[in-house]
């Protein structure tokens, strides 16, 4: 059908569900749309009129003037529509890890909630029989157990929209911080940018070892109270107190130091 593509409504928080096009792609896709029109119609809410795919179509058509085919779909509520946004993205695009990973704890997040919240007296719901992390396991062809820590990926990525926005940008292009230091950073959001930067991606160096950091702390006499008959319990004691990359840099002169004695 065809629509007036103004009046279709941008949902942002249905926006932020979907992987961010690079240059390339996007300057592809335009000059397909120009050289051969909008072959894929766009897919909106029925009833909501809001847009659920083809939001970099819209945008490029209308400024080409570009005519566009539309597609209404049945939906009943938020969530079944944020769900299709995300399980539309698995069947179309080419997903890194870490993106698959923030899809299927955000399924798993909503599956959640779904089946926490209260049923209407003589509401007639099948009920289901595994556990939201098995079927959405079985769904995906992984284990319950990477489901859940999917989830907590997923909360993860939402906690830290805010504080580091550019992140959905360093997960689609890989570039983001390990999953467990972005895990780690949400749990203390007004250090977050630190814990993340000292994590170097994830790919760079490890973090310090606690023999390293006692060797050079306990022969400079440095004041801090650590545990020297256990250097791991010393390295935990002080990544929690600084980040990874501000104590590289400090074993670094530490041991330069040692050697100029």
């Amino acid at each position: 059908m065809k629509m007036d593509l103004h009046t279709i409504k941008v949902d942002t928080d249905f926006q932020k569900l979907l992987t961010p096009l690079d240059k390339e792609t996007r300057a592809k896709l335009e000059e397909g749309l120009v050289a051969f029109g909008c072959l894929s119609p766009l897919v909106v809410w029925a009833g909501q009129n809001i847009l659920l795919d083809g939001h970099n179509r819209r945008e490029i058509c209308l400024r080409r003037k570009i005519e566009a085919d539309v597609v209404e779909i049945e939906l009943p509520d938020r969530d079944a529509a944020a769900d299709w946004i995300d399980l539309h993205q698995v069947s179309r695009r080419n997903l890194t890890p870490d993106q698959l990973s923030i899809i299927r704890g955000r399924r798993y997040i909503r599956l959640k909630r779904a089946e926490g919240r209260p049923k209407k007296r003589g509401q007639n719901v099948p009920v289901i029989p595994e556990r939201t992390a098995d079927k959405l396991a079985a769904e995906h062809g992984v284990t319950e157990r990477t489901i859940r820590r999917d989830g907590k990926f997923a909360e993860a990525v939402e906690t830290l929209a805010e504080v580091v926005p550019d992140l959905p940008k360093q997960i689609a292009e890989g570039k983001a911080p390990s999953r467990s230091a972005i895990i780690r950073a949400a749990k203390e959001p007004e250090r977050a940018v630190a814990i993340l930067a000292g994590n170097n991606g994830g790919k760079g160096q490890a973090e310090p070892d606690g023999a390293s950091i006692l060797r050079c702390i306990h022969k400079k006499k440095v004041s801090l109270e650590l545990p020297k008959e256990n250097p791991e319990a010393a390295a935990h004691t002080l990544l929690s107190i600084f980040d990874a990359e501000y104590l590289r840099r400090l074993i670094t002169e530490l041991e330069a130091g040692l050697e100029g004695a």
